[in-house]
């Protein structure tokens, strides 16, 4: 009525405009939820209408991963992940070529009582494997971020998390052919068995160490849990049941930094000493007179 016949006062501002207060109520909430943002601008210039929101338009920013590794180690020794590039290997000159054979003895040693022997395997592909280090969120408690290529950077869990899956899904595979092997041919058939796994049975790939802190601690990890899992399963197979077994479950092979040498071109490189642990173990009794 007021516009048709041309009475009342002029609005303070046009009304296709938001008014002051309105525009500093944007101003100042510009970073509030959708939804209660609109509610509360909605009464606003005698508008009694109010748009709905679903969700938020804000975005928080994104916290830079620090301590990126971005130069990871590259070992190049086997156990190998099936992504690497196996270098090719080059012949041994002390274990080429021909011996001399300098003493031939009188006479053969003497005879021993024969025995029937038992030789199980699990043949197990450890030279290449599939990594199997999972992905997860940044800043994930023990992780580790590493730069891919690029500006490209990804989250890894932990050494430690990853090495005791590692260590114990290879343990629940030994054990399982172990129980498939002796159900198809019983052990006690023999005078003594013998079980075995290939070596670096126990290790992951070495490209999965990033750091030299990673490979430092793995050494620990592995001789610890292996001894562990070793000595479990063979209480599994006591002898009453099983016959005389001596296990013999691959090998773990770690390395430790001992120096750094200084190349010719100024350069340094950094000397590691290799050690490759086996961890043996039976179940034949140990005050047994027949076996001193």
């Amino acid at each position: 009525m007021k516009e048709i016949f041309g009475t009342g006062r002029e609005p303070a501002c046009d009304a296709d405009k938001p008014s002051p207060l309105r525009r500093k109520l944007l101003a100042a909430c510009a970073y509030l939820p959708t939804a209660p943002l609109l509610a509360m601008l909605g009464g606003c210039d005698g508008d009694a209408t109010s748009p709905t929101g679903d969700a938020s338009t804000f975005t928080p920013p994104v916290k830079a991963p620090e301590n990126i590794i971005e130069n990871p180690l590259d070992i190049g020794l086997p156990p190998f992940k099936t992504t690497d590039q196996i270098p090719t290997p080059k012949p041994d000159p002390q274990t080429t070529g021909s011996v001399e054979v300098t003493h031939v003895p009188d006479r053969p040693p003497a005879p021993s009582r024969p025995k029937k022997v038992g030789i199980y395997s699990l043949q197990y592909n450890s030279f290449t494997q599939k990594s199997t280090r999972r992905e997860v969120p940044f800043e994930t408690e023990g992780s580790a971020t590493i730069l891919i290529r690029g500006d490209k950077v990804a989250t890894f869990e932990g050494i430690e998390t990853y090495l005791k899956r590692a260590l114990d899904n290879r343990f629940a595979l030994l054990y399982r052919a172990m129980e498939t092997a002796f159900a198809k041919h019983s052990p006690k058939e023999f005078d003594v068995s013998f079980f075995t796994a290939p070596e670096f049975y126990w290790n992951i790939p070495f490209g999965d160490f990033w750091t030299e802190a990673e490979l430092r601690d793995s050494a620990d990890i592995y001789l610890t849990t292996v001894t562990r899992n070793v000595q479990t399963l063979i209480s599994k197979f006591p002898a009453s049941k099983y016959g005389h077994i001596v296990l013999l479950p691959g090998t773990v092979a770690a390395l430790k930094r001992t120096f750094d040498v200084l190349k010719p071109d100024g350069s340094s490189q950094i000397i590691y000493n290799a050690s490759n642990h086996l961890v043996c173990t039976h179940n034949l009794p140990t005050d047994d007179k027949k076996y001193p």
